[in-house]
């Protein structure tokens, strides 16, 4: 008896272990519709946590974007249509970025706490601005 208990307990642990919660999953980038105007977003992160938003461009256009954030720790990357990889890091750039736009389509931006403070489970209030200039004819 006492091993089927046993037996029970630990398949209990394992599903435990495998079930995401809904939390814990992945949220989805939220877009960004900053045509030629500006556009702010408010929110928190906490630890390993990231937010993620979408913001469409074309070449031609100048996008910039400001992070103000109640932590030193938390910065955000710009990462370019098609790639996986930053062409712009936060964390060694700073929190300001402007740059002419040089491939069309969606760029995504990461909000996140650098990982040294995450570890420590730190958080971040955040307002992140988007600005989006018309393309140049």
């Amino acid at each position: 008896m006492k091993l089927k208990i046993a037996a029970l307990a630990f398949l209990a642990v394992l599903a435990a272990g495998v079930i995401t919660r809904a939390e814990d999953a992945p949220k989805k980038p939220q877009r960004i519709e900053a045509s030629a105007g500006e556009v702010t977003q408010k929110g928190e992160i906490k630890g390993e946590e990231s937010l993620e938003y979408v913001i469409s461009a074309q070449v031609g256009q100048s996008l910039s974007i400001v992070l103000e954030a109640s932590n030193r720790s938390a910065h955000f990357d710009v990462v370019g249509p098609g790639s996986e990889t930053p062409f712009y890091v936060g964390a060694v750039s700073g929190d300001r970025f402007q740059q002419n736009v040089r491939e069309n389509g969606d760029h995504l931006v990461r909000v996140y706490i650098v990982r040294r403070a995450a570890r420590k489970g730190e958080s971040a209030s955040y307002s992140i601005a988007f600005k989006l200039s018309p393309a140049t004819q």
